[in-house]
């Protein structure tokens, strides 16, 4: 082999070499921008969220706070009609000489009129007669009564205080036999022992304070206004012993809940007074509804949001439970035999936070949990096996729509 042919097939050593260093490189940078480009997407989507986090704290500082899409609330009727002309079939085109204008349908409501007064109120009588000249007419002759207009009005008369005087009189004898003491009527018990108040003014002081949010400061100026002096403080006092009087009220009410196949718990915040600071501090008041019928209404106050507080309230319960999704359930549904139901308002709230970031997949949804509601706003007066009627046939057709979209648009 000659000088030239060696240099020559080094040379295509070299070059290949050369080749493979370069195809190597190139698998490097391939893969170098291959992350780039998962990293830029990476950080597009980081900024896109955090663009959206933005938007919705400025809505919730600065925006309306109200979700409502109409008067109603519930219905999106001009969606809902858009959306079922999209899906009728298409109908033929009009005749050009023939103009129609359709317009959205409303309902003329009639006026009930004025409801009765109940009839177990006393009615007071005012006899509104003609004078005595009038009943006659120009020719002397006396007028017959032909009918009666009766006018009925409402008037409020200012509560009264009332003092009840037990008067017990002492049975006395004539001899020191033992058994022939004194004998007297003992004591009447009310509420409180020992109380000035009667169960009928406790009971208005509650409401007051607790129903009507009247503080007791304000009711003390109202008292003093009927020249009875009764101190914030001793009504304070007051409101302490009466709950410790209604506790087995409340703890039959707990266990009638305890008992029914389905409950609602929802949570508020409240501040309180921290005693000795000047400070407020954020506690939680739980109201809870269950029983037959939704019969029963019970309010639980904490002091702050753990999980605690509904784990102790619902310990034993077994049955439907209704909440939002708030993480601190978590503990109460480890229990198998509770079924935790959801709550369509909180769903369908994400989906109306996503309407500016993916509108078209946001009204989608919207217009199937409207269609949802639409069908509640329809039976809404109705009893409940008709509910129940309407709802198996209609909501959970409606429902498995939702789910369908759902699982596709996943």
């Amino acid at each position: 082999m000659s000088d030239r042919e060696i240099a020559l097939l080094e040379e295509n050593v070299r070059l290949k070499r050369i080749q493979s260093r370069l195809q190597e490189e190139n698998t490097q940078l391939k893969e170098q921008n291959d992350e780039f480009e998962r990293l830029h997407a990476s950080q597009q989507r980081t900024i896109k969220a955090l663009q959206e986090r933005v938007r919705y704290y400025i809505r919730r500082i600065y925006g309306r706070k109200s979700e409502k899409i109409d008067v109603n609330q519930m219905v999106f009727d001009d969606i809902i009609l858009a959306a079922e002309k999209c899906l009728r079939p298409e109908e033929p085109a009009p005749h050009p000489d023939i103009v129609e204008e359709k317009v959205r349908a409303h309902i003329r409501r009639k006026h009930p009129g004025r409801k009765p007064l109940p009839p177990e109120l006393p009615r007071i009588e005012h006899y509104l007669d003609i004078p005595e000249k009038d009943k006659y007419t120009a020719d002397g002759k006396e007028r017959p009564i032909i009918g009666l207009d009766i006018t009925e009005k409402l008037d409020y008369r200012a509560s009264s205080l009332v003092v009840h005087r037990y008067i017990r009189p002492k049975y006395g004898a004539d001899d020191d036999i033992e058994g022939n003491g004194v004998k007297q009527h003992p004591p009447v018990e009310g509420p409180i022992d020992k109380c000035l108040a009667e169960a009928g003014l406790l009971a208005h002081i509650i409401s007051e304070k607790y129903e009507h949010h009247t503080p007791l400061y304000r009711q003390e100026l109202k008292w003093n206004r009927f020249g009875i002096d009764i101190s914030r403080k001793t009504m304070c006092g007051w409101m302490g012993r009466c709950a410790h009087a209604l506790k087995p009220l409340y703890e039959r009410m707990h266990e009638k809940i305890l008992a029914g196949d389905i409950a609602l718990n929802d949570d508020t915040p409240v501040n309180v007074l921290v005693p000795g600071t000047g400070k407020t501090r954020q506690g939680r008041m739980w109201c809870t509804v269950g029983a037959e019928d939704f019969k029963y209404t019970m309010y639980n106050f904490t002091m702050s949001r753990s999980r605690e507080g509904p784990s102790r309230f619902f310990k034993g319960y077994k049955g439907y439970l209704l909440t939002d999704d708030y993480a601190g359930y978590n503990e109460v549904l480890r229990n198998e035999e509770i079924v935790h139901l959801g709550c369509w308002a909180h769903v369908r709230r994400y989906f109306k936070e996503a309407q500016d970031s993916q509108p078209k997949a946001a009204n989608a949804v919207l217009m199937l949990i409207a269609s949802l509601y639409k069908i509640e706003q329809k039976i809404k007066n109705a009893d409940a096996g008709m509910r129940t009627k309407v709802r198996r046939k209609e909501s959970r057709a409606q429902l498995a729509r939702i789910f369908r979209w759902l699982r596709k648009n996943r």
